[in-house]
């Protein structure tokens, strides 16, 4: 299910799952320990139909941080990021797979990487750079993963093989 809203209210951040109504608090202590500062800190949040779920920040001490937590809100494993910028992040289905799409730019040219994680390995598991693609949605159908970006479509199957659609 794709997350419908992330809004802070009191110092505390929800996170909306509207597909079956379930709210996910981040209460003080874990925005305070995860320096979460205000809600503009987190740049995408996807849930599972597992419960388990994933936050892209921006970091105060790397450029953004993958975070990901079981159904209880206990934090699985983070990914930091030195130079690359959040952008979208996404749960497959049954909360064994990761993707977050993040970006960066190399003499002029905008990049977008999209990293796959295991959720039983903290490093990604494939990784795919679309230069001059500005990645903004991804989706899994099942084991396959979907990002639309401005100039193209990727498409990645259960193997990690990527496909581009340029258009």
């Amino acid at each position: 299910q794709k997350l419908t809203d992330i809004f802070a209210i009191n110092g505390k951040i929800y996170l909306l799952d509207g597909g079956v109504g379930r709210l996910i608090i981040l209460d003080e202590e874990l925005i305070k320990n995860r320096k979460f500062t205000s809600i503009n800190n987190i740049n995408a949040a996807d849930i599972s139909k597992s419960g388990k779920y994933v936050v892209f920040t921006q970091s105060q001490d790397y450029s953004s941080e993958l975070l990901v937590y079981n159904k209880n809100n206990e934090l699985i494993f983070t990914y930091k990021y030195a130079e690359n910028y959040p952008v979208a992040a996404a749960v497959n289905p049954d909360g064994t797979k990761v993707c977050a799409v993040s970006i960066n730019e190399n003499g002029g040219e905008l990049y977008s990487v999209l990293a796959i994680f295991n959720l039983d390995n903290t490093e990604p598991q494939a990784q795919y750079v679309s230069a001059g693609n500005f990645i903004t949605e991804l989706h899994w159908e099942g084991n396959t993963l979907f990002a639309l970006g401005n100039t193209a479509a990727i498409s990645c199957d259960l193997y990690n093989n990527f496909v581009e659609y340029n258009f």
